[in-house]
């Protein structure tokens, strides 16, 4: 039986759209603390980790389908190693995935703040 999809909200959009600034963020904070970072690698990274989690269907780890997350397939890229994931998602620089309410404070991910690079650190956790 197939699940049916909530009706998007405003407080949806509103996580989507932090999630995503965050995401690029990430991307460029912390690719930038290691070293000089290749800037046509670094956009290279960031639109394929962008494709990779929105779902058009043709992405295994698409967690993003129009203005919600899928859960579960958010949990089931929660559990995989970091150095995994990366290879799996055919990103070089390192990343962090996390999401912030309205009020700015992590969303717990699978009871963590977020997953990716044991470099970064969200509310005081290591992602790694």
């Amino acid at each position: 039986m197939k699940k049916r999809h909530e009706r998007t909200t405003a407080r949806d959009t509103g996580t989507l759209i932090a999630f995503l600034i965050l995401l690029i963020a990430a991307i460029f904070l912390f690719s930038t603390g290691r070293g000089t970072p290749d800037t046509s690698s670094l956009l290279r990274d960031q639109q394929l980790l962008i494709a990779q989690l929105s779902s058009d269907g043709n992405s295994p780890h698409g967690i993003i389908y129009g203005n919600s997350v899928n859960t579960e397939k958010l949990e089931k890229l929660a559990s995989k190693d970091y150095e995994t994931l990366k290879k799996e998602l055919g990103i070089k620089s390192d990343f962090a995935l996390y999401f912030e309410d309205e009020n700015g404070k992590p969303i717990s991910i699978t009871g963590k703040p977020c997953i990716g690079s044991k470099y970064v650190k969200v509310s005081g956790y290591d992602c790694g």
